[in-house]
Parts: C-alpha cells; structure tokens; sequence
C-alpha cells in the first residue's frame, strides 16, 4: 500500500484543530471489569462524572492535551467525590464509553501520579548516598533537574519529565531509579526546584512515568488519523476479542496494538489482511504460462483449497515483507496483531474476529492443523469445500487462515506431494 505523506500531514494538522473525543468506538467489554470496577455507580454519579469531562474537554485540542492535566480539572469539577474514591469516576466514564480502555489506562496512571503528592522527610539526608561522587558529573545532572519548570512550557507533565530521565541517561546510560531520585531530593535541598516541583518530580518518578509508552495525546493523534483515513462503516460495532489480555504484557490487544505501533504501521498491517480478504473472496485464481513469443500458452485454475494455500503464502511473505519494510525497521508483528490493525480499521468486523477468537481449539499448539480444521471439515462436508456463504464463508476459512498462519510444526500425517502450494 503506498501511502501519501501530503495526505497524511494535512490529516494530522486537520486532527490538531479538532475537538477532543476520549469516546469508545471499538472496544466491547473493558480489559479491566471486575467486581471492584462495578461498584462505581455507588460512589459516582455516572451523569455527573460525563457532564465533568465533556466540560473539561470542551476547549482542549488533540495538540494540547495531557492526561494529568485531564484528571486534575475532573477532580476540580467533582469534588463531592472523596479523594481516595475518585478512580471511581474514570471507571464510571470506562462504563459509560466516554472512554476505552486505552484512555483509562493511561488517566489511571495520571491518577497515581496526583494522588499521593511526595513527602518531604527533611531531616532524612542518607539520600546522598546515591549521589554521584565525581562533583562535575553530579552537577551537570542536577541543572538538568533545575530547567524542570522551563521544559513544562507546552509540554505535558509527564513529557517533561521523560526528557530529564532522557538527558540525564546521556550523561550515565547506567543511571538508576535511586540515583535520579537523590538528584531530584539533591536539586530541592540546594534550592534549585521549589517544593512543589519537587514533590511532581518525585511522584512521577515513583510512578515509572518515564516508562509510560503511550501518552494521552499520541493516542488520540493515531485514533484520529486513522479515522481521517479509514471511516468507519459501522461505528456501533464493538468487539470482545480486542478486549482480551494479549500474549504480551498487562494489557489488551488493542492497547498492545496502540503502544507498539505508530499510525503508518497500523494501516500497513491492516492492508494484509485486506489483500487477504481480497484473494479468499475471488471467485477464481489462474496461473499463467506464457510460450517465447509472450503469448498465453495455458492456464493452470487453481480449485478452492489451492486458493486457500495461494492465499495463505502470499500472507506469510507480506509478513516477513513487514518486517523489512522501513517503517517496521526489522521488527515482525505477530498475527494477532495484524488482525487487531484489521479490526482497528474496519477492514475486519466485530462479528468475524470474535467468531475466530472464540474457537479456542484452533489456537491450542499441541494439535496439528487437521486436528484443528476438524470442526470446518464437518461444517462444510470437506477442506477443500472452503467457499460457502457469507458471512460464515470468511469467518471459517479465516480460521483455517489463523490455524495455518500460526501453525509452526509440520504436520507428519499430511501428504501435499500432490498440491502446488
């Protein structure tokens, strides 16, 4: 897929000019819905906890956003919320659907940074400890701490202070979490950060603020761009299986898919399995021979099944061609994330990626493929009789898709001499 860089800059400035929306428009039942999650509606008024944040939102820009910042007026705006209950409110929002999972992840984390300020202890100096003993290095560290206020101009909180841990590691690539901690203290004590500054800078520290891969505002900046670019046709749509812990990590498909990819690579994904539903959905595949005086000499019709393993090659190269494609710059996405960028941008719908993800026996690595496709080989009579109606006729040779994509031991009790592919 070749995709216009003019197009895409005039999108990202439209974007920047747009009114915020943390709204759900993918995501089915949330990643994070337990028997805590639902006693929100006991503490929070779900009425009052939306009006709040279309309040808060109603003159922020997508460029402009911070996620501290977010939680911060919300808390202003509802203060009849005691402090220790307000996480209550971002899961009443999460509920409602004024927002996804992705946005309460990352407004929880806001949360930790606000909800607890540091405490001084200023009678405590074993800090110095962990201070650094070569008295230039130690000071090059610390005017790096003391421009905290500066590097907060038209940066978020937590941007700024991921560009001191940044600086402060080209300094001592070995810095670690008790020394930068003893640098904040240090940078306090000799006057050069105020006390509140000192107590942002501490709480975000102990909250791995530098570690937070996805902000606020690159999510809604990667949600609106692949709007612009790929309209939903259905957007009351929702789907479960992205909800669902991925392989990797505390987190769902989607927020693995959002925190690991950029916008570009997302709609290079999803145009794999489009080409995909492409080729399955041909009603016919040829090869051609052609003689030396580069005429058509004879055509080989390939029947449903080599269709299917045609289809299945093509998709195995376009994913080792991602991998070595520049925007990916030699890393491999895995199969399920490719069908999380489909369904990102409607490509897949909800209906098909749930109906796959749901039949739990094809993704057991201790069957083999037939093992597997035996629930497909009684619904269609046979392997081969792969084109039936639709929906269910992508649905089950997805799953076979998925089953043989994911496949990675060679089945001893198949015999393909006789097949092309």
């Amino acid at each position: 897929m070749r995709i216009n860089l003019l197009i895409l800059t005039l999108l990202w400035s439209f974007s920047a000019l747009a009114q915020v929306s943390l709204s759900n428009d993918r995501e089915g039942t949330s990643y994070y819905q337990n028997k805590k999650f639902n006693k929100h509606s006991k503490y929070v008024n779900p009425v009052m906890a939306k009006i709040a944040l279309e309040d808060v939102l109603k003159d922020v820009r997508p460029s402009q956003i911070c996620a501290l910042d977010v939680v911060d007026n919300l808390r202003k705006k509802m203060p009849d919320v005691k402090k220790n209950r307000f996480h209550y409110v971002i899961k009443s929002l999460r509920a409602q659907g004024e927002i996804d999972d992705v946005v309460y992840s990352i407004l929880n984390k806001a949360w930790g940074v606000l909800e607890s300020p540091a405490v001084l202890y200023s009678e405590d100096d074993s800090y110095k400890d962990n201070l650094s003993y070569d008295t230039e290095e130690r000071e090059k560290k610390l005017e790096i701490v003391a421009g905290f206020e500066t590097r907060q101009k038209g940066h978020c909180l937590d941007e700024a202070y991921k560009n001191i841990i940044n600086d402060l590691k080209k300094i001592d690539k070995k810095i670690g979490d008790q020394e930068i901690g003893a640098i904040i203290r240090e940078a306090y004590e000799t006057r050069k950060i105020s006390l509140y500054d000192f107590g942002r800078l501490e709480q975000l520290r102990r909250e791995k603020a530098n570690e937070w891969r996805l902000s606020l505002k690159e999510y809604i900046q990667k949600v609106q761009s692949l709007r612009g670019q790929f309209p939903l046709i259905d957007k009351t749509e929702r789907s479960d299986f992205i909800t669902k812990k991925s392989s990797v990590g505390k987190q769902s498909h989607r927020e693995r898919l959002y925190e690991n990819y950029s916008f570009i690579q997302i709609a290079l994904m999803s145009n794999v399995i489009k080409k995909l539903k492409d080729r399955l959905d041909s009603p016919k595949v040829e090869i051609l021979v052609y003689n030396k005086d580069d005429v058509v000499g004879e055509i080989v019709p390939l029947d449903p099944m080599e269709r299917f393993r045609f289809a299945i090659k093509i998709l195995r190269k376009e994913m080792l061609e991602l991998s070595i494609n520049n925007y990916f710059g030699g890393r491999k996405p895995s199969y399920l994330d490719i069908m999380a960028a489909a369904y990102e941008v409607g490509i897949v719908t909800a209906l098909e990626i749930d109906k796959v993800a749901g039949l739990e026996e094809i993704w057991n690595p201790k069957k083999t493929f037939w093992d597997k496709a035996q629930t497909w080989v009684r619904m269609a009579s046979s392997v081969a009789a792969i084109v039936i109606p639709p929906p269910y006729g992508f649905i089950a040779t997805l799953a076979l898709v998925v089953i043989e994509a994911t496949n990675t031991k060679k089945d001893a009790n198949t015999n393909l001499e006789h097949s092309l592919f």
